[in-house]
């Protein structure tokens, strides 16, 4: 049976890129929907109305939620499982005939994004292109893949036009990647530099995967690199945490807690050690283990630091589960 569930203010329903089969209507109150633009990368909000339903294309399609669903105010929601949607909705057509009123103007607006993505890449220049893969993983910390856009630059464009700042990044990235090797191996070595390059290409081809949503691909070669690569390399701790995080996109609760606490017993002290124990504490929460989960949430809360995103996403999964 359906069910009916208050949500306090600041919490949050779900997360962008979380997997779910609950299908959500809200029945008082108000939710924001976040997302992000396909084409300028800005942010999108989109108000949930009252008797609208939410959470439906991914619950169905049995992909991550595209978007952040927020309370905004005290709200009442009523949670559907796949089954009892299809349920509901197979005895009320005016159902029916909103979701496909909702998803044709979705799917073209998708269109015209799309549409005008493909005309900007005939005008993409290729070395800016390859740059900018660069900065941007640098943007976002994942040092191997922006080493690796970078070194892959350099070759190609030696007197290109961002090859004086490529090369200062470069060298950035390169002392990040090399502390976390250190941090792990105690002796700071990378192994044989044709293996690692030959790795380096498939760990950012996995990542590409998971870019894509090819989860399972992902998961197979992320595991293979980590096995590979080993603890004294550079893609190895890496790889495997990678590998777990594409268990709980494709939703394998278990596998997820499994994976996550035989690395944090073989690896104590490794880089990742907040994000594997939220992964662990969310997928307590997807099991509706919710002790288990707050208790991992807080220490991930109290471990955050500097990481204002993980310490976010853990106070608001926190939120969520004590407001049930």
């Amino acid at each position: 049976m359906p069910r009916a569930m208050t949500y306090k203010p600041g919490s949050v329903i779900y997360f962008r890129g979380d997997v779910g089969d609950k299908i959500y209507v809200l029945k008082n109150g108000r939710v924001m929907l976040t997302s992000e633009d396909i084409e300028t990368g800005e942010e999108i909000q989109e108000r949930v109305g009252v008797g609208e339903f939410f959470g439906v294309k991914s619950a169905f399609g049995k992909y991550p939620r595209e978007e952040n669903a927020q309370v905004l105010s005290p709200s009442d929601v009523i949670i559907f499982s796949v089954y009892e949607f299809e349920q509901y909705a197979a005895a009320n057509t005016r159902v029916v005939l909103k979701m496909l009123k909702v998803f044709s103007t979705q799917l073209r607006r998708i269109h015209t994004k799309v549409t005008n993505l493909l005309d900007q890449a005939e005008q993409v220049d290729p070395e800016l292109g390859l740059f900018r893969i660069g900065e941007y993983y640098h943007r976002r910390r994942q040092y191997s893949q922006a080493k690796y856009a970078l070194e892959r630059y350099l070759a190609i464009y030696p007197n290109g036009r961002s090859s004086k700042q490529a090369r200062e990044l470069l060298s950035e990235v390169s002392s990040h990647a090399e502390r976390y090797s250190s941090e792990q191996t105690g002796s700071g070595g990378h192994g044989d530099t044709d293996e690692l390059s030959d790795l380096g290409k498939r760990y950012l081809k996995a990542v590409n995967q998971f870019g894509n949503g090819d989860y399972d691909a992902a998961f197979n070669l992320f595991r293979a690199v980590g096995q590979e690569s080993g603890e004294h390399g550079e893609y190895g701790l890496k790889s495997l945490y990678e590998a777990g995080r594409c268990l709980h996109v494709l939703g394998r609760h278990d596998e997820t807690i499994r994976h996550f606490t035989a690395l944090l017993q073989k690896y104590p002290k490794m880089e990742q050690l907040p994000w594997a124990l939220y992964f662990i504490g969310i997928s307590y929460k997807e099991k509706n283990e919710h002790d288990r989960a707050l208790s991992f949430l807080r220490k991930v809360q109290s471990m955050a630091g500097n990481d204002a995103d993980l310490r976010k996403k853990a106070s608001n999964a926190i939120n969520a589960l004590e407001s049930e």
